[in-house]
Formats: C-alpha cells, sequence, structure tokens
C-alpha cells in the first residue's frame, strides 16, 4: 500500500461528466462496501422510522447519491452493511441500482457496536480492492472522481472544518 491521498476540496479539479467506462475509474476498482448499519441517533426522530442512509437531502436518500456517483464512475457492484430497519433498506434499494449489482450482509450487532464490526461483518467481501463509503456522509462525485486518481492511495483526507464535524 502506497501514502495517503490528500484531496484539499478547493483543488478538485473539474466536474467529472456520467460515464460508466473504465476511464472513469483508473484503478479499476469496481467494489464499494457502504457500511449503513447505525440507528442514526443524533438524527432522531427523523430516523425513528427511516434508515440514516435513506434520509433525504434536497429530495434525494443519502445512500442514493452515493449509488449513482459509484455508477458513473465504473462501479459494478455495491455491498450494503445493513442493521437498523435494514428491511426497508432492501425495500428502497433492491438488488440493482443505476446498473450496480447490490448485495446485502446483515451486521446482527450493530446496535452495540460500531463500523469497526460492520467491516468484519462484510470481511468476505473484503478479497479484492474497495472502496469503503459511510452510508450516512452526503460527497460530491467529484471527491469520488478525484480519489480514484490517486493510484496507490489508501485513504483520502480532506480538511477538518469544525463547523462541518458530526
Amino acid at each position: 500500500m502506497t501514502a495517503l491521498a490528500y484531496v484539499p476540496v478547493a483543488n478538485l479539479g473539474e466536474k467529472p461528466t456520467a460515464s460508466t467506462s473504465e476511464s472513469a475509474n483508473p484503478l479499476g476498482v469496481r467494489r464499494a462496501v457502504i457500511l449503513a448499519a447505525g440507528m442514526g441517533d443524533r438524527l432522531s426522530p427523523l430516523t425513528l422510522e427511516t434508515p440514516k442512509c435513506l434520509t433525504e437531502i434536497n429530495g434525494q436518500p443519502i445512500l442514493f447519491r452515493a449509488l449513482r456517483a459509484l455508477a458513473n464512475q465504473g462501479f459494478s457492484e455495491v455491498v450494503i452493511v445493513v442493521g437498523h430497519l435494514a428491511d426497508k433498506v432492501r425495500e428502497r434499494v433492491g438488488s440493482s441500482q443505476f446498473g450496480l449489482d447490490i448485495s446485502y450482509v446483515d451486521a446482527p450487532r450493530y446496535m452495540t457496536t460500531n463500523n469497526i464490526c460492520s467491516m468484519w461483518d462484510a470481511r468476505d467481501f473484503c478479497d479484492e480492492d474497495i472502496l469503503l463509503i459511510e452510508g450516512d456522509v452526503v460527497f460530491d462525485e467529484i471527491i469520488l472522481a478525484e480519489i480514484l486518481r490517486q493510484p496507490g492511495s489508501v485513504a483520502a483526507v480532506v480538511p477538518f472544518e469544525r463547523e462541518h464535524s458530526g
């Protein structure tokens, strides 16, 4: 593994165009794992009946925004780790979205554990290069495109801004 890819928000370059070609994903990563098991206590009461990843921002669920970005960047497979209201996620997303094949992993201890445990639950899908995404993080596709242009990167770091910290 190589060094971190530092992606400053101010220097992200041109907005990528929608594409499902290999050129959109020069690293050839085809699988993403999305951690979406959490209960979303800090968003309560919004998350009492709606999973955090299906919370809508500007009329679009956070998860669908991520799925569209992944499809546009040439991914073919997404594994979603679910816990809180898992059936609602499965129902809403299904087995395919935006041309992506979607599968699910249950996080049976989601109420008492964290993302490390969710990663352990998804370990069988970590047998190749993956992109790991938090299911409750809203990001612009341009950030994903920039990360994928960084050969050898193992992480992306953006400047910390207290007012944006959750």
